[in-house]
């Protein structure tokens, strides 16, 4: 327990959680899971873990703090050249290479509660260059060899539809 400052009832105190559909384009549209107007909060136990492993009190969750809602705004030029983006774009086709800030972004942080933490607080470091958008198996063997070739790094994110 915080000095000077007693616990309420965890029994009675529900936190007034955030239940909005976040702005589009925003730090904390990265971070939904699952449909848009869908909400799933700490249960009551968890809520009171966290607390006191955190020596916090209700008080604590009466104020919002940083909830992200503001436009992703910053700049992260790709570093790719105009070549290798026509490549990519030869390719796949160019409605599926990204290279805007937001996309990448996007790709770049997963939905952990470092990045949570991360992006509410307009962090945005290592981004990739660019977000491919394979459009089947032969898509993936081309972007690999070709990156493969001009001895580019890749990472894969994704996954294949049921």
């Amino acid at each position: 327990m915080k000095k000077g400052i007693p616990m309420s009832n965890s029994a009675e105190f529900r936190p007034r959680w955030f239940e909005e559909i976040p702005p589009e384009r925003s730090w904390r549209s990265i971070l939904k899971w699952g449909a848009p107007g869908e909400f799933k909060h700490p249960n009551p136990r968890l809520f009171r873990m966290l607390k006191r492993v955190f020596d916090m009190t209700d008080e604590d969750f009466q104020t919002p703090r940083k909830m992200g809602l503001e436009p992703t705004d910053f700049k992260a030029p790709t570093r790719f050249s105009p070549e290798v983006l026509a490549d990519f774009t030869g390719i796949l086709g160019a409605e599926n290479v990204c290279t805007d800030e937001y996309t990448r972004l996007a790709a770049a942080y997963g939905k952990t509660m470092l990045d949570l933490l991360r992006l509410r607080e307009g962090i945005a470091e290592n981004l990739p260059d660019a977000v491919l958008y394979p459009r089947d198996r032969h898509d993936v063997v081309r972007i690999v060899d070709y990156c493969s070739r001009h001895l580019i790094p890749w990472w894969p994110w994704g996954a294949v539809p049921p």
